[in-house]
């Protein structure tokens, strides 16, 4: 069939099966012709072989302001981040990918400070349970009491309402989005916002030795003073 020409009954073959979506290569099987061939009996028989519009894709429009870009979401990151959650529970949590969460981290890092391991947190919490319960009269004046409306809450609770981030489970039983927390209301006017007045100077600690005898030093030194003046 090489060489010959096209007869009708062939061309008419082979517009069906162009017409079923087939393409050049199939037509080539089907006749026992060349490529090139087959293609210039299509440029010239247009009326048995229209041309095909190429089915393109449309593009997906980007939201203008993507969810992770959103303030709330980058807040509610960071505070969940500074409860101790990790990357995959604060994905799960805010309904994102753990890769959106790494690029609001990278993006935000005044937002997401490197965190210690969790045996230093867990030892660094004892410490400071231990300095609040048995620190004696000297380490109890140091720390205001609990305020009165304060009531254990679960974490994503205490997030949404911007309440007291402090753990109250026993130290390394919870952690995360499955803890619970003081819930009190938190101490805005200090660096560490996350925390009630009573659990930013709990987080603290009682300070150095010199620095718990200060107030005693400046007492006797104003004492003096008082004293050469009369």
């Amino acid at each position: 069939m090489r060489g010959e020409p096209f007869s009708e009954a062939e061309i008419d073959r082979l517009a069906r099966l162009w017409a079923s979506g087939e393409g050049i290569a199939k037509l080539c099987a089907a006749s026992g012709r060349k490529h090139g061939t087959i293609s210039r009996m299509i440029s010239r028989r247009r009326d048995k072989f229209p041309k095909r519009s190429n089915s393109v894709t449309p593009r997906k429009e980007k939201p203008a302001h993507p969810k992770w870009h959103e303030q709330a979401t980058i807040r509610r990151a960071a505070d969940l981040w500074g409860g101790g959650a990790t990357a995959a529970e604060i994905a799960k949590t805010l309904g994102l990918s753990r890769q959106a969460v790494t690029a609001i981290a990278v993006r935000n890092r005044d937002k997401f400070p490197a965190r210690q391991s969790n045996a230093a947190v867990i030892a660094k919490r004892r410490r400071d349970v231990e300095v609040a319960e048995f620190g004696g009269t000297e380490a109890a004046s140091h720390v205001p009491q609990m305020p009165d409306n304060a009531e254990p809450t679960g974490f994503l609770d205490a997030v949404d309402r911007d309440r007291c981030l402090f753990s109250c489970d026993p130290v390394g039983t919870a952690s995360g989005s499955s803890m619970r927390v003081c819930g009190a209301p938190r101490a805005g006017d200090e660096q560490f916002t996350r925390y009630c007045r009573f659990h930013v100077r709990l987080s603290r600690g009682i300070g150095t030795l010199s620095e718990r005898r200060a107030d005693q030093v400046l007492k006797r030194e104003a004492g003096r003073f008082a004293e050469a003046a009369e």
